[in-house]
C-alpha cells in the first residue's frame, strides 16, 4: 500500500499542472464564453441556458480529454521503459495507478463543471440541495462509466499501435484507426442482433433513477434530456467485457514493453 500511495503521489507531481490548467480552461469555457456572447453579440440569448448546455457537454465528454491525457502520459514514460522494467512494483500496479489517477482527474473536472452548472441554476430557481447533489451524482456516474470503457479500449489500441510501430512505422496509426472502426462496427452489429436483444435488452431497467435525478434541473430549462432504456443484464455484460479488455491490454502492454 505504501508503494502504491507513493506512485499516486508521483502521478500528482507529474500531472497536477495539467489538471489545474484544464480546470481553469473549463471555467473560462463554461462561464466566460457565454458571458461574452450574451454581452456583446446577442442579448436575446439566455446566458444561463448556454452555460447549462456547455457545462453538460464538457461534463459528459471530459472522459475523452482524460483518455487522451492518459495515452500521452503513458507513452511519455514508455519511452524510458528501462525505468519500468527495473521497478519493484508489478506491471499491473504501474498502469493501474495511471488508470486510477485518470478516474481522479475526471472526477475533479466533472465536479467543477457540474458545480458551476448547479450554482447558475440554483441562483434563480428554487432547487433543494438534495436535488443539486443528485444531479451532480448522475453526471459524474455517466462520465465515469464512459471513462472506464474508454480507458480500457484506449489502452488496447495504444498497445496495438506500439506493437505494430516496430514494423509499420507511422502507418501503424492507420491500422489502429481501422481496428477502431471495425470494433465500433462489430459492436453495433452485435447489439442489433435479435438474440442479443432478446437476452440482454430485457429484465430490470437501470435508467429510471437516472431520469428521476436529472428531471428537476431539466424542467428548469424546459428542455428534453432523456436517457434511453438501460438494462441490468446489459450493464453487467458491459462491465464484464470492459474488465476482460483491461486485463488483456495490461498483459499485452507488459509483453510489448519487455520485448
Amino acid at each position: 500500500m505504501k508503494r502504491f500511495l507513493g506512485l499516486l503521489k508521483r502521478e500528482w507531481q507529474l500531472q497536477y499542472k495539467w489538471i489545474l490548467t484544464t480546470c481553469i480552461l473549463g471555467i473560462v469555457v463554461t462561464v466566460g464564453i457565454p458571458y461574452l456572447v450574451n454581452k456583446y453579440i446577442d442579448a436575446s440569448i439566455n446566458q444561463n441556458n448556454v452555460i447549462f448546455i456547455m457545462a453538460s457537454i464538457l461534463s459528459i465528454f471530459t472522459f475523452l480529454i482524460v483518455s487522451i491525457q492518459f495515452v500521452k502520459n503513458l507513452n511519455r514514460e514508455l519511452r524510458h521503459a528501462d525505468i519500468w522494467l527495473h521497478s519493484t512494483g508489478p506491471f499491473y500496479e504501474l498502469i493501474g495507478v495511471k488508470l486510477i489517477f485518470s478516474l481522479f482527474s475526471n472526477l475533479i473536472l466533472v465536479l467543477l463543471t457540474t458545480v458551476v452548472m448547479v450554482v447558475v441554476v440554483s441562483i434563480e430557481n428554487k432547487l433543494t440541495f438534495v436535488q443539486d447533489i443528485k444531479f451532480m451524482f448522475v453526471v459524474n456516474y455517466l462520465s465515469t462509466s464512459m471513462l472506464v470503457s474508454s480507458l480500457s479500449l484506449t489502452l488496447l489500441l495504444n498497445t496495438c499501435y506500439l506493437y505494430l510501430k516496430k514494423w509499420l512505422g507511422r502507418f501503424a496509426m492507420i491500422v489502429v484507426l481501422l481496428l477502431l472502426f471495425l470494433i465500433t462496427y462489430g459492436f453495433n452489429k452485435i447489439t442489433n442482433y435479435g438474440l442479443y436483444s432478446d437476452f440482454f435488452l430485457n429484465g430490470p431497467k437501470t435508467n429510471g433513477w437516472i431520469n428521476s435525478f436529472i428531471d428537476p434541473i431539466i424542467q428548469v430549462f424546459q428542455t428534453d434530456f432523456f436517457i434511453e432504456d438501460l438494462y441490468l443484464r446489459e450493464d453487467i455484460l458491459s462491465w464484464f467485457v470492459t474488465l476482460i479488455i483491461m486485463i488483456f491490454s495490461i498483459k499485452w502492454c507488459e509483453k510489448v514493453v519487455k520485448e
